[in-house]
């Protein structure tokens, strides 16, 4: 078995939580039988709820807490119980009744910081799909531009500045915003990519395809079908646990090409399809030598 596979299938299920494990238990899928489904680009955004989680049990242990006050208000030594302390004092003539400190916040001035900028990123793989010579040309220009950065001392200046940011997100922000983004990935995955988006079912006589949800299911003949793999995107393998596109191509009078988008497993399912295949072409090769020796006796 193809060791991608099982890394990328293990992850895919880990990511969603185990219910695609639970459901091949449960009702474990034909074996005469494989299902291709398109995933939406939101997909690709899965990593930003659980780097969320995390940045949100960093804020939650480091202690720290944000006190809303009005504006010119001051940091300033008083006494309090015979100590020396310092304390936030309010402008003369405010009215604000500010509560004592309760949200949860780190200490770090790039945490906020450095998690837009992955949150940039995974949009830019989302919904940015660079294909061959340009993934390629993007890709080496970032890894040279930072080549040269570091090689002229640019880079610590970029990074003290940058760090110089001060983005604060509470550890309820990173919270709730990641809750949103595992559910949307869990419903996405688990029931609406199956109800909105393409799919296609093989089987060693016909392919049934449905390109658009709710318009019926078209049946096509299995004999001269050609398929291929587009993953030429692989920042988009990598995130999307081996994920690419899958090009049908249907033989007969009228010919037709059908993309179904972010496939995961590909190569896999690829492989799969391929032996399903010739599976039928080996059933069909026997099936005429034993009615060749029907006819002769």
């Amino acid at each position: 078995m193809d060791w991608t596979f099982v890394v990328f299938k293990n992850c895919y299920y880990v990511a969603g939580f185990g219910i695609h494990w639970i459901r091949n238990i449960i009702s474990p899928p034909p074996k005469d039988k494989i299902i291709i489904r398109s995933h939406n680009e939101s997909f690709f955004l899965w990593p930003m709820a659980y780097l969320g989680l995390a940045f949100a049990l960093v804020s939650l242990l480091d202690g720290g807490r944000l006190a809303v006050v009005p504006s010119h208000t001051t940091v300033e030594k008083v006494t309090f119980n015979g100590n020396e302390r310092k304390a936030l004092v309010l402008p003369a003539g405010s009215t604000d009744n500010p509560e004592a400190p309760k949200l949860h916040i780190t200490h770090s001035k790039s945490l906020g910081t450095f998690y837009l900028i992955f949150l940039f990123i995974f949009i830019n793989i989302a919904f940015n799909k660079l294909r061959g010579i340009f993934w390629w040309f993007f890709y080496s220009l970032c890894l040279l531009g930072g080549i040269i950065l570091w090689q002229f001392g640019w880079l610590d200046n970029i990074t003290n500045y940058v760090a110089g940011l001060d983005i604060r997100l509470s550890a309820g922000f990173y919270f709730f915003f990641s809750l949103l983004l595992l559910l949307n990935f869990l419903l996405r995955i688990h029931l609406l990519d199956y109800l909105t988006l393409e799919w296609a079912e093989f089987s060693p006589g016909q392919i049934r395809i449905c390109e658009n949800f709710g318009e019926g299911v078209t049946v096509k003949d299995a004999a001269g079908l050609h398929f291929e793999r587009d993953k030429s995107d692989w920042t988009r393998w990598l995130v999307g646990f081996g994920m690419g596109d899958l090009i049908i191509k249907t033989g007969g009078a009228i010919p037709e090409t059908i993309r179904l988008r972010n496939v995961t497993n590909i190569d896999h399912k690829v492989s799969q399809i391929d032996k399903l295949l010739r599976a039928r072409e080996i059933i069909q090769t026997v099936g005429d030598v034993e009615q060749e020796k029907t006819n002769a006796w």
